[in-house]
C-alpha cells in the first residue's frame, strides 16, 4: 500500500485517497453496525469495507457512558467529531436515557446530545458573563489515563500502512464548544480582548500539550476542528484571525513539523480572505474544501503549492446524487490528481436514507475509481 505522506507531500499522483463520511452515526451504525466488536476490531472493519485511508485513534474509554464510548469511536473512523466536539476530553454523565444523554466535560460545559435522530445542544458553559479566569484551571493534559492504549494502537495500524491521526480541540472553535456561548465570545473579541487573548492563550497551551503527547506517540497528523466561518463568509475579521488565532495554528504546525508528522485543519466556510495566512502558518492540509461554500479546489491547487486539499464530494455534487454524477465527479478529481496532485477526498454522501445494497455499489465504485 502506498503512504499517504508522499500524495500530501506532492510526490504520488496515481492515487486518490478518501474517507467515507456518514451524515451520523445512526446511519454509520445500519450500514456498519458495530456490535460484538472491540475498538481495533471496529475500526479495522470499517477501514476494509470502505477503503479509507485513515483512523483517529484517541482513547474513547475516557467517557463515563457506553453508548458515548461508541458513539465517539464511530466519529474517530471518520476522522469526525459531532458526538463531543473533538479533543480528549473526559465526560461524566449527569442523566441518560434511551433517546437522549445529558454529560459535563472536564471544563465544565454540559452538552445534551439527542441520539434518535441525532443532534446536540449545548446547554451550558463555565465562562458566562465573565471577565477574568478566577480559580479556573484545566487537569492534566497528559495523565496516562488520558492517553491509555494510545500507543498500542498507533502501533497496530501503522503495521497496516493507515495513516494514523488524533484530534486536537480547535484554537477557535473549541472554546465555544468547551467554555463559553458563540456569540459572547465573539463580541468579547471586540470589547475585552486581553480577557479573550488570555482565554485562548490558557486553551491553546493545554491542547498544545495533548498535542505534544500524541506526536511523541507516533501520529501521522494533528487534526483540530477550527470553523472560521460559513458560505457566506468569515466568522470574525481577518484582523482578528491573525491578532488572535493564526498565532497559535503556526505553533501547531511547527509542532507537529519537529516530529515529522502533518497538521490538519477542518474548518468549513469561505474562508478565502485568511488562506494566505492559514498557509504561512505552515497548515498542511484543508478540509474539507467545498464547492457549495466558495471554496474552489483547482483554483486552491494552483495558488497554494505546498497545501494538500481535503474536498467535499457533496459539495461538488450537491444532495440529490446518482452513480454516474459519483463516478463523473471522482474522475474529474482523479484528473486533478493526476495533474496537481495532493488531493483527498470526503465519500461525505452516505445518509440514514442509503439502502445498503447503494452503499455496497457505493463502496465498490469510489474503490474502483479512486484506488484502480
Amino acid at each position: 500500500m502506498f503512504k499517504i505522506d508522499e500524495i500530501i507531500r506532492g510526490k504520488e499522483r496515481s492515487i486518490l485517497p478518501y474517507q467515507v463520511i456518514f451524515f451520523n452515526i445512526n446511519a454509520q451504525e445500519a450500514l456498519l453496525p458495530s456490535d460484538f466488536m472491540n475498538a481495533d476490531e471496529y475500526a479495522l472493519y470499517y477501514l476494509q469495507k470502505t477503503g479509507s485511508f485513515a483512523i483517529d485513534v484517541k482513547n474513547t474509554k475516557i467517557h463515563e457512558s457506553k453508548w458515548l464510548q461508541k458513539a465517539d469511536l464511530q466519529q474517530n473512523t471518520q476522522l469526525e467529531h459531532s458526538c463531543v466536539g473533538g479533543g480528549t476530553f473526559r465526560t461524566r454523565v449527569l442523566d441518560e436515557t434511551f433517546d437522549s444523554i445529558f454529560f459535563e466535560f472536564e471544563t465544565g460545559a454540559r452538552w445534551r446530545v439527542y441520539k434518535r435522530p441525532f443532534w446536540r445542544e449545548f446547554v451550558s458553559f463555565p465562562f458566562i458573563e465573565r471577565d477574568n479566569l478566577g480559580d479556573f484551571s484545566f487537569s492534566n493534559a497528559i495523565d496516562a489515563d488520558r492517553f491509555n492504549g494510545v500507543e498500542d494502537r498507533i502501533c497496530f495500524f501503522k503495521s497496516l500502512n493507515y495513516f494514523v491521526s488524533a484530534e486536537i480541540s480547535g484554537f477557535f472553535s473549541g472554546i465555544w464548544y468547551h467554555l463559553m456561548p458563540f456569540e459572547e465570545f465573539l463580541s468579547k473579541m471586540i470589547i475585552d480582548k486581553d480577557f479573550i487573548t488570555e482565554v485562548i492563550r490558557v486553551w491553546a497551551e493545554f491542547n498544545l500539550m495533548v498535542a505534544e503527547q500524541y506526536l511523541k506517540l507516533g501520529v501521522n497528523q494533528i487534526l483540530l476542528c477550527d470553523d472560521l466561518g460559513t458560505g457566506k463568509g468569515l466568522f470574525i475579521s481577518p484582523r482578528l484571525y491573525e491578532e488572535l488565532i493564526f498565532p497559535w495554528h503556526q505553533k501547531l504546525a511547527c509542532l507537529c513539523h519537529k516530529y515529522k508528522a502533518f497538521c490538519h485543519l477542518h474548518s468549513h466556510g469561505n474562508i478565502n480572505d485568511i488562506l494566505p495566512l492559514i498557509a504561512a502558518a505552515g497548515i498542511d492540509i484543508l478540509n474539507p474544501v467545498d464547492l457549495r461554500e466558495g471554496m474552489d479546489v483547482e483554483k486552491l491547487l494552483r495558488e497554494y503549492e505546498k497545501m494538500s486539499f481535503y474536498v467535499s464530494l457533496q459539495g461538488l455534487i450537491g444532495d440529490d446524487w446518482s452513480f454516474s454524477s459519483v463516478e463523473k465527479t471522482l474522475k474529474k478529481m482523479k484528473g486533478l490528481q493526476s495533474e496537481y496532485r495532493r488531493v483527498l477526498l470526503r465519500i461525505d454522501l452516505v445518509s440514514e436514507d442509503t439502502d445498503k445494497q447503494s452503499f455496497a455499489d457505493l463502496m465498490e465504485l469510489t474503490k474502483k475509481c479512486c484506488w484502480g
